[in-house]
């Protein structure tokens, strides 16, 4: 829910892949939750990396990528019974914002990403609210 580890694995272990301050989505049992790693770790099959080639890790916002790719993955309908794998994520497109000459824009990525944000931490908040609200026990006498 935080992101936070709940597990740890030692490292450098033998034949096992360890990623680093990446993104990931689960595509099995809660299906299309984006978390963005920012520390080292590995995963299973039913939670996999997503990792920025290189050429585009200075003009891509990891923050905007994680709110986009889970409305995306959400607004497909994947869910317990139909998984995310990795071959039905592939075909997605998503919409990255470019400047007036073409070329990826990082400031409007992070302008993106921040309103999201913001949108994120109201909602969160409603729904602390509305459980207060629900779960109020009323004595009338």
């Amino acid at each position: 829910k935080d992101e936070s580890p709940i597990g740890f694995i030692k490292d450098n272990l033998p034949n096992v892949k360890y990623f680093d301050n990446c993104l990931s989505w689960n595509r099995e049992g809660s299906v299309g939750f984006v978390f963005w790693h920012k520390h080292r770790f590995t995963t299973n099959d039913h939670h996999r990396p997503l990792i920025v080639k290189p050429e585009f890790e200075k003009v891509i916002d990891l923050n905007y990528m994680k709110f986009i790719i889970q409305e995306m993955l959400f607004s497909q309908g994947f869910s317990w019974s139909k998984t995310a794998s990795k071959d039905k994520v592939e075909q997605l497109k998503i919409k990255i914002p470019v400047d007036k000459k073409g070329n990826y824009d990082l400031r409007a990525q992070q302008e993106i990403s921040a309103k999201l944000q913001k949108i994120e931490q109201i909602k969160s908040t409603l729904y602390n609210e509305l459980d207060k609200i629900t779960g109020a026990n009323i004595a009338i006498d």
